[in-house]
């Protein structure tokens, strides 16, 4: 069941005791999303653009909180191209003045003369949905199309002061006249130049508002988050380009394991990590960089870095220096598909893998050089001790004389006599009060480590 909450026309006030308990903030252009308004919803997931453009929207800061940004790209394609064309039109045939002139009186044909469209070219900066609708649009109309999409940054855009210099061309009447329907600044000042100027035609961002495009971008908008929240789709998101909600099915047990590889592998080294690669061996395609985000996310939690989640755990990592890479190659032998993680610390490395049983159940079958078979549930301990006689039993009366009791015991050796041995031990509960410093005592135990899973 989801709780829908309007505070549209509302005061801010109100929409800010609104996020206090919100999972997801759909808005439209004129609500601006600063970082200070999300630090009133603790606990957004989804914030949603019912439309295209999301520059009203901090986007780095959402990512940098773990809140995955939406928008409905396709939804007002038609609409748009639509305008575009209408606004060609009353340009090319002088209607705003035309029909101005009339409601003055006013019956002057030769003064409103226009052009045909057909066999004249049309130059379209940015080829994406709308660009590439508008071209269909032209062909339609016998246009000839030329085409250019130079991504141009906002920042190299403001550089060049476009607006001011359209309105020059205008008034120095070096081109015939202009046609806008979005601005740098909404709403367009009152003393803007191109205000004044006879042979522009300025629409207030208009080309959206249509009935049939309102309407599916509501439609669009609130699928999009529904299936976020619900199904953990994130494949509307900007900010997460690539995660369906089918590709999310399909690997979340994978990308689970992954999570746990990563706190098991945080337990294992010393000092602060400098580098983390994931290694992906399988057969899915999509499979790498969601399994690599999903580690590094196990990892952070780990570390104790609130929130994070897949959306805002690479950049996390980056902000902390923190190098990530993936590889993708042959799976561990023996199995279909594994998933590896392998930390570079201050003082240590460590490698870790592990790989998903009947599509279900992840299983860890290798802690550095030692191949083993443990789930990665609860708590675990990791015990590297000496091959020889004794040490599993003076371990099991430890624990036992504390009150731990044990769920799994995993012993592995390597090939070569006299090498080191290793255990995976799988616990009910924490150790506390000072057993795990105790287990170190041990005899013949040279290192104890105590993983929480994070179950």
């Amino acid at each position: 069941e989801i709780e829908v909450a309007n505070c549209a026309g509302k005061p801010r006030e109100e929409l800010e005791r609104a996020l206090a308990g919100a999972h997801a903030l759909v808005v439209r252009s004129e609500t601006r999303v600063t970082a200070d308004l999300l630090t009133r919803g603790p606990n957004l997931r989804v914030i949603a653009r019912a439309g295209t453009g999301v520059d009203n929207i901090d986007v780095h800061a959402a990512t940098r909180r773990g809140i995955a940004v939406m928008n409905a790209p396709g939804a007002n394609t038609v609409s748009a191209a639509e305008h575009a064309m209408g606004l060609l039109l009353a340009q090319a045939r002088h209607i705003p003045g035309a029909a101005e002139a009339m409601r003055r009186g006013e019956w002057d044909r030769k003064r409103f003369e226009g052009t045909e469209l057909r066999g004249k070219t049309i130059g379209i900066v940015g080829l994406g949905r709308i660009g590439g609708h508008v071209a269909q649009l032209a062909r339609a109309f016998g246009m000839h199309v030329v085409g250019h999409d130079p991504y141009l940054s906002p920042e190299r855009a403001a550089e060049l002061q476009l607006k001011l210099a359209l309105a020059d061309a205008v008034r120095d009447k070096r081109i015939g006249g202009a046609a806008i329907d979005v601005f740098a600044v909404e709403p367009l000042p009152a003393d803007a130049p191109l205000r004044k100027l006879e042979r522009v035609i300025l629409t207030p961002h208009l080309a959206a508002s249509t009935a049939e495009a309102q309407e599916r971008v509501s439609v669009e908008i609130c699928g999009a988050v529904r299936d976020a929240l619900v199904l953990g789709d994130l494949s509307f998101a900007i900010n997460v380009p690539g995660i369906s909600g089918d590709l999310l099915r399909r690997l979340g047990p994978l990308l689970d394991l992954a999570r746990r590889l990563g706190r098991l592998a945080l337990a294992l080294v010393d000092g602060p990590v400098t580098a983390v690669e994931v290694d992906y061996g399988g057969k899915d395609e999509a499979a790498p960089r969601p399994v690599l985000m999903a580690a590094v996310e196990g990892l952070l939690s780990a570390m104790s870095v609130e929130p994070v989640s897949m959306v805002n755990a690479l950049l996390i990592a980056e902000e902390r220096g923190l190098r990530h890479a993936r590889r993708t190659g042959t799976p561990e032998p023996g199995f279909e598909t594994t998933v590896g993680v392998t930390l570079e610390a201050a003082r240590g490395r460590a490698r870790v893998a592990g790989t998903v049983l009947g599509n279900e159940h992840g299983r860890v079958i290798r802690i550095d050089d030692y191949h083993v078979d443990v789930a990665p549930e609860g708590w675990m301990l990791v015990i590297r001790n000496r091959d020889v006689p004794g040490v599993i039993g003076r371990v099991g009366t430890l624990l036992g004389g504390a009150g731990i009791n044990i769920g799994s015991y995993h012993q592995a050796r390597v090939a070569f006599p006299g090498h080191d041995a290793l255990a995976a031990i799988t616990v009910d509960q924490p150790l506390l009060n000072g057993v795990l410093e105790e287990l170190a005592q041990v005899p013949d135990i040279q290192l104890v480590r105590l993983v929480n899973f994070g179950d």
